[in-house]
């Protein structure tokens, strides 16, 4: 009965309002229940909460309120993929395309990932448009794999499939794993190259590193 829980849990909150013990457990509580503003809430420094923050924004209803718990979670973790992405995805829902476009920026200077490339493509849909925004947005982290991913993946997209190449040939250099090499093949494919090329990629995908996952702190389940 977690709505009894919770009235007993605040009723020793009144009791012992600055115990330490009795935040955690209200915590816990409410991140049991899935209540993110109230795990929000109840965060202390120790605590995630750009996750808990882009929980709440990504189930708010409003607007206006899921964009400020996401504008929160991108200010409490940049570095924090998701918050960013969703941030910027709000902000070009309400139109307010150079502040989208910044956010990427930004939270690409402080770890690029993919879930900001989907990002951008979303908020870009034009091919030669995005081509040119993917360079700006690497730009915070210039030659490195995921920003060169980014470059092969922009350029495939909008048709230059030389560019495409040299940057495929340098994220699988850097990275060494299987979606890298995937997408060299897929252009090396486009481009016409000699079959056994193709073939060489393809074994090599077998013994390439595998792509990177989100894996759970606590059971390690993927």
């Amino acid at each position: 009965d977690w709505e009894e829980v919770a009235r007993l849990a605040e009723r020793a909150a009144a009791l012992w309002p600055r115990a330490p013990w009795v935040r955690r457990e209200r915590l816990r509580l409410a991140l049991r229940r899935r209540a993110w503003k109230e795990a929000l809430a109840l965060a202390g420094p120790e605590d995630p909460a750009a996750v808990f923050a882009l929980a709440a924004a990504r189930e708010e209803a409003t607007p206006r309120r899921a964009l400020a718990l996401a504008r929160r979670a991108f200010e409490a973790g940049r570095g924090f993929a998701p918050a960013g992405a969703t941030y910027a995805r709000l902000l070009a829902g309400r139109r307010r395309w150079r502040r989208a476009l910044q956010v990427l920026r930004e939270a690409w200077r402080a770890a690029p990932h993919p879930d900001l490339t989907a990002a951008l493509a979303a908020i870009v849909p034009d091919s030669m448009a995005r081509w040119r925004e993917v360079r700006n947005m690497v730009a915070e982290r210039p030659g490195e794999g995921e920003s060169e991913l980014a470059l092969a993946e922009a350029a495939l997209a909008a048709g230059l499939f030389g560019e495409a190449r040299q940057h495929a040939e340098r994220a699988v250099e850097a990275l060494g794993e299987r979606r890298a090499l995937r997408l060299l093949a897929a252009i090396e494919d486009r481009l016409g190259v000699d079959l056994p090329v193709l073939q060489a990629r393809l074994k090599a995908l077998g013994e390439a590193k595998p792509d990177p996952v989100w894996q759970c702190r606590a059971c390690g389940a993927e």
